[in-house]
């Protein structure tokens, strides 16, 4: 369950509350991407939006799901609970959830949740992907809010260019 869960921000971006909302028809393998519920919503109104799956995070959702059929919980969570106490089919609740990554939190204080999604932004953007297809896949309701993660990616030019210095100065014919 957690490598599930820890998939799901990691590799698609999502926030903690939208991990907790899906569903198994939500988030099921077979369906060509995550449909999530915006945690961005305003109150009344529903958004979705589509996140394409990774290959691991399809596996290992894969996993999970097969799992869970296997445990027969009798509620529509897509996760059960990690409690130690009452039944573990029982749906797990946001703040159980929370209290399940606790144990992720021991990196140290600068890290949290919230630092997958953005190694996922950052990551995609390295990788190549257009600033306004991980603003779609990352649910901002602005441009603005993506630039953050393409500033940091600017930040890799930079280094990578002091880093190539001298041997393009060579192919170029300048300097010594």
């Amino acid at each position: 369950q957690i490598e599930a869960q820890v998939s799901l921000a990691l590799e698609e971006g999502l926030r903690l509350t939208e991990i907790h909302h899906l569903t198994p028809a939500r988030a099921h393998p077979g369906n060509a991407a995550v449909v999530v519920l915006s945690a961005k919503s305003k109150p009344g109104e529903r958004r979705e939006r589509e996140v394409p799956w990774t290959a691991h995070s399809r596996d290992c959702l894969r996993e999970w799901l097969d799992f869970r059929r296997i445990m027969a919980p009798t509620h529509d969570s897509l996760w059960l609970s990690l409690s130690s106490f009452g039944d573990p089919r029982a749906p797990q609740t946001y703040d159980q959830l929370r209290q399940s990554l606790y144990i992720l939190r021991n990196g140290g204080p600068w890290w949290g949740w919230h630092r997958f999604r953005h190694t996922y932004a950052t990551e995609r953007l390295r990788a190549g992907m257009p600033l306004e297809q991980v603003q779609v896949c990352l649910g901002h309701a602005n441009l603005e809010q993506t630039l953050a993660y393409a500033q940091i990616v600017s930040s890799d030019v930079r280094v990578e260019a002091d880093r190539t210095e001298s041997e393009f100065a060579r192919l170029i014919g300048v300097g010594a």
